[in-house]
């Protein structure tokens, strides 16, 4: 299970400007998720939700569990070791 870099758009290792970390294992726990919410979607409303419904979604749930929203320095990764050792 490894982490990366992350820019605002998804886009894993950026070359330019890393906003974030990411990992496997946060990766699987966001995609089970997701599949989830568009069975819900199916059973409900007969169709998959869209990117813009379940980006509110998301950030209704980052603002109901007190998310901070910046505020902290990007982290420069030092792959392979989680825990800064190295760097």
């Amino acid at each position: 299970m490894g982490w990366w870099e992350q820019d605002i758009e998804g886009h894993s290792f950026p070359e330019v400007k890393s906003i974030g970390l990411w990992g496997d294992g946060a990766a699987d726990i966001l995609a089970d998720a997701i599949r989830e919410i568009i069975e819900e979607f199916q059973l409900v409303w007969e169709r998959p939700p869209t990117k813009l419904e379940i980006r509110c979604g998301l950030e209704f749930h980052l603002r109901t569990l007190e998310i901070p929203d910046d505020g902290y320095e990007p982290v420069r990764l030092n792959l392979g070791q989680p825990d800064g050792e190295g760097t």
